[in-house]
């Protein structure tokens, strides 16, 4: 596992932020070869002004050596782009009613 890890913060809580890493394929740590298998994110989404008012998610993406039949490939004309839709879920609790995300 590597420990260089990087921390990404929003400046801005109600926008969206593009981020754009360049990880190396391959690299050497102490006269040793390495090569990158696996990316692992892990996202922290805030939903409320409480501190414990946010969400974990993790993601990964997967280095292969050869291609999978079941995994399209990314298309010449440049990145692959991944769109989609979060959803919360929220109920209430206790006597006074208070939201909780579920």
């Amino acid at each position: 596992m590597c420990s260089k890890r990087k921390a990404f913060r929003s400046k801005e809580r109600n926008a969206a932020q593009l981020i754009e890493l360049q990880l190396p394929l391959t690299d050497t740590a102490k006269g040793c070869s390495m090569v990158l298998k696996k990316v692992v994110l892990h996202i922290t989404g805030q939903w409320g002004k409480r501190e414990l008012d946010m969400s974990l998610q993790r993601a990964s993406i997967t280095i292969r050596d050869e291609p999978s039949e079941t995994v399209h490939p990314f298309p010449i004309s440049g990145p692959l782009v991944f769109q989609g839709q979060c959803q919360w879920f929220f109920r209430t609790a206790g006597q006074k009613r208070y939201i909780r995300k579920s």
